[in-house]
């Protein structure tokens, strides 16, 4: 799998979505929620993009073609209107690949803050041997003080 996800692959759920209350996290989505994403996956495509042109120049064509004698606002209105469904698509497509980054980092934040949560555990556990390793010292310095007859103070603290 490559490092970034596909922009038609939906992204996949990992574990660790839990802690994410927006996630959906082995709920599957309303039919509200699969018409949207249904809706702004093929409108926002490159297909439906290359097939509104396809059409918007099929129309004109055959107006041309067939000799019809037409407005220039209706063609301007034609354009402008194709115009329109491709910034829509455009816009789409920018939304769908927004909702995959987002999904990433999402998943690249929990995965770091996994590692620091194990990081910082590790540390922990660290000081505290080390805190057992210095009182076993200490003892052993009182201990070594006391058979020789030397009596050690106590400004450690």
């Amino acid at each position: 799998m490559s490092a970034h996800p596909s922009p038609t692959r939906p992204l996949r759920r990992h574990d660790g979505w839990e802690p994410y209350p927006q996630a959906r996290a082995g709920r599957r989505p309303v039919r509200g929620e699969q018409a949207a994403e249904t809706a702004r996956d093929v409108l926002g495509s490159w297909r439906f993009i290359c097939a509104a042109v396809i059409a918007v120049v099929a129309v004109a064509g055959s107006t041309v073609i067939r000799g019809q004698r037409t407005d220039l606002a209706v063609v301007l209105d034609l354009t402008l209107s194709a115009v329109a469904v491709v910034e829509l698509a455009l816009i789409l497509m920018a939304a769908r690949r927004t909702d995959l980054v987002n999904g990433e980092q999402a998943l690249h934040d929990r995965r770091a803050a996994r590692r620091t949560e194990a990081v910082s555990i590790e540390l922990r556990d660290e000081m505290e041997r080390l805190h057992l390793d210095l009182a076993r010292l200490t003892a052993r310095v009182e201990t070594s003080c006391r058979e020789c007859g030397h009596r050690p103070e106590r400004d450690y603290k």
